[in-house]
């Protein structure tokens, strides 16, 4: 994930204080592709109460956008990014992964039918 990172970033000047915020999306993006990788390796792990939780808190997080400090707007307009093309990006990347396979189809279905 750092070379996506960096292209997130690499349009911002860094200070100590951004830096800590890249360190943040850092860590952030790279839960999110360790979780991608376990349901990739062990579907069965959604019947995981606590994963489920915790997949939906990582997908909250970047989708949301919410500004209040260490919210993925709040650190996407720190840092100038585009909130939507960055949600976009780790979409493609991770959070497509964070979706039981029952709801990815529903939804695929939902969107067909429009």
């Amino acid at each position: 994930m750092l070379s996506t990172l960096t292209v997130f970033t690499s349009n911002c000047s860094i200070n100590p204080e951004k830096e800590l915020w890249v360190a943040v999306l850092k860590q952030a993006t790279d839960d999110a592709e360790a979780m991608a990788t376990q349901i990739q390796n062990n579907p069965g792990i959604w019947s995981d109460p606590e994963f489920r939780e915790e997949a939906l808190g990582i997908r909250l997080f970047f989708q949301h956008c919410s500004m209040d400090p260490g919210g993925f707007g709040f650190i996407c307009d720190l840092l100038e990014l585009d909130p939507v093309q960055a949600t976009k990006r780790i979409h493609e990347l991770y959070l497509q992964y964070l979706i039981p396979a029952k709801e990815r189809c529903l939804m695929a279905n939902y969107a067909m039918a429009r």
